[in-house]
């Protein structure tokens, strides 16, 4: 439903960023030492994959309201909105280099399946937090264990599972 839940989907990317960093889901147990591990959002810098109306909207809200460093990769430049939220354009590869979390919002298509790869992983050089609202074919799974396990990728959430067929 292009246009009709795009403020809807965006609050949720939000959200799901906040609830990764700030440990959320887990705070019914949080000890002292589990609080100096959580991350704020304010003021980092986030990592959009595709800067379509949704990316363009957690980018708005983000920058905004967070005051967050936008850097974003997509099929084209988007000058307004690097304008409107002061946004950089730049490679994936650079987007993984740079960012303390890195949201996948991109439509499902040939190129974007498996576009996060164990190739990836090479350059992630601090551990990133990722919130995949895209489908979960856009992260290969190998690449996700392998981050965890190497300590690249910090926490991850999915707005779908892996079953069969996905």
């Amino acid at each position: 439903t292009p246009g009709q839940l795009t403020d809807s989907v965006a609050e949720f990317c939000v959200a799901q960023l906040i609830s990764i960093n700030r440990g959320i889901f887990s705070s019914t147990t949080m000890t002292d030492n589990s609080v100096s591990k959580m991350k704020q959002v304010t003021g980092t810098k986030i990592g959009i994959v595709g800067m379509g109306e949704i990316g363009s909207r957690v980018s708005q809200i983000l920058s905004s309201a967070f005051k967050c460093e936008i850097f974003y990769t997509s099929r084209t430049a988007k000058p307004d909105i690097e304008q409107r939220d002061n946004a950089v354009f730049v490679d994936f590869v650079t987007l993984l280099h740079t960012c303390d979390s890195i949201l996948f919002t991109v439509t499902q298509t040939p190129e974007t399946t498996g576009m996060f790869n164990w190739k990836m992983i090479e350059s992630i050089t601090t551990p990133i937090s990722i919130v995949n609202i895209s489908r979960p074919t856009t992260l290969d799974t190998t690449a996700v264990v392998i981050g965890l396990q190497e300590g690249k990728i910090s926490s991850i959430t999915y707005d779908k599972f892996y079953d069969e067929g996905t």
